[in-house]
C-alpha cells in the first residue's frame, strides 16, 4: 500500500459478545496480531455502512474508503449509498405497470418495483430499504443462515468478527417473500506477520483481509424473489497520500479483465444485449488511466462488465450461489473463505 499521513490508530476491537442488539453504536473490528493493528474496520449498524477501513503500514495510517467525517451524515446526499449494503436487488430495475413475472423451481411470482431514481427506474431495491435500515447484531449461536460447523470454524480462528441481521417484509417495495438477511464481517490475519518498520517493503504487502459474507433466505417456502446483495463501495485509493498527486479519480489507473459489457439504454437499464469493449473507452484489459477516453456522453463508467469464465472459475465465486434450505445445517462454505493465504489472482 502507499504511504499516507502519520498517526496512531486508537480504536480497539469490540468483541461480538459486547455488541448490543438493535443499537446504532458503531462496531469496530481489528486484527489482534500487533499492538497497532494493520487493519481496523468501523461498521455502522444503520445501513451496514462501512465508515472506515484503516490500514497501518510502516508507521503510517490510511483510511481507504470515502465517507463523511460525521458518520451521522450517511444516508444524506451526497453520501447516500456510500459504503452501505444495497438491495434486496442492487442496481436498476425498470418500473412496469404490470410488473415483472419471475419463476424458479416451480414457483412463480410478480415483482412490482417502486420507483425512486426516476419514474422509470427503481434503484437498489427502491426507497427506504436496506441502506437505511438499522441492522441487529447477532451472537454466533443466534444465526439461522450459517451452520454450526461454519460457526465453530469461525470461532476457532479467533478473528474479530460480527454478524448482523435484518428482515424485509413480504411485498416490501413490491418484492414477494419475507426475506431474512445475515451479513458476516470478519478481519483475517495474514499468513505471515507484516513488518511495519522495514523501509525496503515490497510493492505489495499482505496486511490481512476483510471478509464480508452475505446470506439470505425467504421464510415462505412457496415464494420466490430476485436477490442481489452487495456493498456499495467507494474506495479512497491514494487520496490519503502526502503530497496528494492524484486527488482526481481520473488520474488513477484501472485494469478490468473484461471483454464485454451489458448494453444499457439512456435510463441506464439493461437492454438484454452485449456490447464488446474492444476499441472503445471500456477496454481496460491492459490498464489505463480512468480519465483516458472518459465516456462523458455515457455518464462515465456505470456498467455491467462481464468477466471471462476462466477468471470466474478460478475465483472464490466457484462457491454455490444457492444452497438448499435443508442443507443449511450441514453446509461448510466458510473454511475456504477464512484462509489466511493471499488470493491466487490478486489482479
Amino acid at each position: 500500500m502507499g504511504h499516507g499521513h502519520s498517526g496512531l490508530l486508537l480504536r480497539l476491537a469490540l468483541p461480538a459478545s459486547m455488541a448490543a442488539p438493535t443499537s446504532s453504536r458503531p462496531v469496530v473490528l481489528a486484527l489482534s496480531n500487533t499492538i497497532t493493528p494493520a487493519i481496523a474496520v468501523e461498521i455502522l449498524p444503520l445501513g451496514l455502512a462501512v465508515n472506515s477501513i484503516y490500514l497501518n503500514a510502516d508507521g503510517e495510517t490510511h483510511d481507504i474508503v470515502e465517507g463523511p467525517f460525521d458518520s451521522k451524515l450517511h444516508g444524506t446526499p451526497p453520501y447516500k449509498y456510500m459504503n452501505t449494503l444495497v438491495g434486496r436487488y442492487a442496481n436498476r430495475i425498470a418500473v412496469k405497470s404490470d410488473g415483472h413475472k419471475i419463476s424458479k423451481g416451480g414457483y412463480e411470482g410478480v415483482v412490482n418495483v417502486v420507483k425512486n431514481e426516476s419514474d422509470k427506474v427503481s434503484l437498489h431495491g427502491g426507497p427506504d430499504t436496506l441502506d437505511s435500515m438499522l441492522f441487529e447484531t447477532l451472537k454466533l449461536p443466534e444465526s439461522k443462515l450459517f451452520s454450526e460447523t461454519e460457526l465453530r470454524a469461525l470461532h476457532a480462528t479467533d478473528y474479530a468478527h460480527q454478524l448482523f441481521t435484518a428482515t424485509l417484509g413480504d411485498d416490501h417495495n413490491g418484492f414477494p417473500g419475507t426475506l431474512r438477511i445475515e451479513v458476516l464481517f470478519t478481519v483475517i490475519n495474514p499468513e505471515q506477520l507484516p513488518s511495519v518498520s522495514n523501509p525496503n517493503l515490497p510493492a505489495h504487502v499482505n496486511l490481512g483481509s476483510l471478509l464480508v459474507v452475505y446470506r439470505a433466505r425467504i421464510l415462505e417456502p412457496s415464494k420466490v424473489t430476485p436477490i442481489n446483495l452487495t456493498q456499495h463501495w467507494g474506495f479512497n485509493l491514494e487520496a490519503s497520500l502526502r503530497p496528494t498527486p492524484h486527488l482526481n479519480v481520473r488520474d488513477h489507473h484501472m485494469r478490468i479483465h473484461s471483454d464485454a459489457r451489458i448494453a444499457i439504454d439512456k435510463d441506464l437499464l439493461p437492454t438484454g444485449e452485449l456490447d464488446q469493449n474492444g476499441g472503445t473507452p471500456h477496454d481496460h484489459t491492459k490498464g489505463k488511466k480512468i480519465g483516458d477516453q472518459f465516456p462523458e456522453h455515457q455518464n462515465g463508467y456505470d456498467h455491467f462488465y462481464l468477466f471471462p469464465q476462466q477468471l470466474y472459475d478460478a475465483s472464490i465465486a466457484t462457491q454455490p450461489p444457492r444452497t438448499a434450505a435443508a442443507s443449511l445445517n450441514s453446509t461448510n462454505l466458510l473454511s475456504e473463505l477464512l484462509s489466511s493465504k493471499p488470493a491466487e489472482n490478486p489482479e
